[in-house]
């Protein structure tokens, strides 16, 4: 009985633990012109939210239609945040105007207003709490 005991809770655990691990869909729309590559990268809450070197999944794809959809698969359950922008000549980088304000189209999950400035975390973030989710970014 302690064998079968032991067993069971360990199997337990191993489900548990594969139940947390989720998916998250991330749909990119009005996409204006099918040139470039979409740049997306996700931010978790103990991360710096838009610092290059702290993402915590990032990915870049080549366009050919008016939206582009990525899907993340084994996530941890949390609090996360998207950004992506589109990579029009295919540089790898955002290009910027002198002053620093971005001439390619760009986006933040939720999509709050970037009039002055990109977002915070917070107002980017969302949750991911369960198998599957999907949030749509618009350019």
């Amino acid at each position: 009985m302690k064998t079968f005991l032991t067993t069971f809770l360990i199997s337990l655990s191993f489900w548990t633990v594969a139940q947390e691990k989720c998916t998250l869909t991330v749909e990119i729309t009005s996409i204006k012109k099918y040139e470039g590559k979409i740049a997306i990268s996700i931010y978790d809450e103990t991360k710096k939210f838009l610092s290059e070197d702290v993402v915590q999944a990032t990915r870049k794809d080549l366009i050919d239609s008016e939206k582009v959809i990525f899907e993340f698969n084994e996530l941890p359950k949390g609090k996360y945040a998207v950004a992506v922008y589109h990579d029009k000549n295919s540089n790898l980088e955002l290009d910027t105007n002198l002053v620093g304000i971005p001439t390619e189209p760009y986006g933040f999950s939720n999509n709050p207003s970037t009039m002055f400035g990109p977002p915070s975390f917070e107002k980017a973030s969302f949750l991911v709490d369960s198998p599957s989710k999907h949030i749509e970014i618009s350019l």
